[in-house]
């Protein structure tokens, strides 16, 4: 099982271009101030590949991404990834194997996934003793 992590933040992008295991794409090659973004893919023993990419690669990446097909959990049909929302619940974990439940944008507010909302809510609560807010 492995699982992908995405950060747009300076720090961690540098951090990531002074990885010399990491993949650059040809624009960063030429000249490292252009790193923007950075994948990182990992698995249960720690990274399996990292990438750093400038503003115009990681923009057609998110393009490619955006339009990649998926399907909604509730109602099974396919949708463009742009139309869908990944929900995780307040105990996810990524490591254990949880997978966030790709849920499209009418869904989201029906009550199947209301309810289910509403139940992660209530657990959340009971396990931390306060109310937190529920906001997409």
């Amino acid at each position: 099982m492995s699982w992908e992590v995405h950060s747009e933040d300076p720090r961690r992008v540098q951090s990531a271009l002074l990885d010399s295991g990491s993949d650059r794409c040809e624009h960063v090659e030429e000249n490292s101030t252009l790193a923007a973004a950075y994948y990182e893919e990992r698995d249960s023993f720690g990274t399996v590949s990292l990438s750093v990419l400038c503003r115009a690669c990681e923009d057609a990446r998110q393009a490619v991404a955006d339009e990649e097909s998926v399907g909604c959990r509730d109602c099974h049909k396919s949708f463009p990834r742009r139309e869908t929302l990944e929900w995780r619940w307040f105990d996810f974990d990524g490591p254990q194997g949880d997978e966030p439940l790709v849920i499209c944008c009418a869904c989201w507010d029906a009550p199947k996934h209301r309810a289910r909302r509403e139940r992660d809510r209530r657990e959340r609560d009971a396990e931390f003793g306060i109310e937190l807010s529920d906001d997409c």
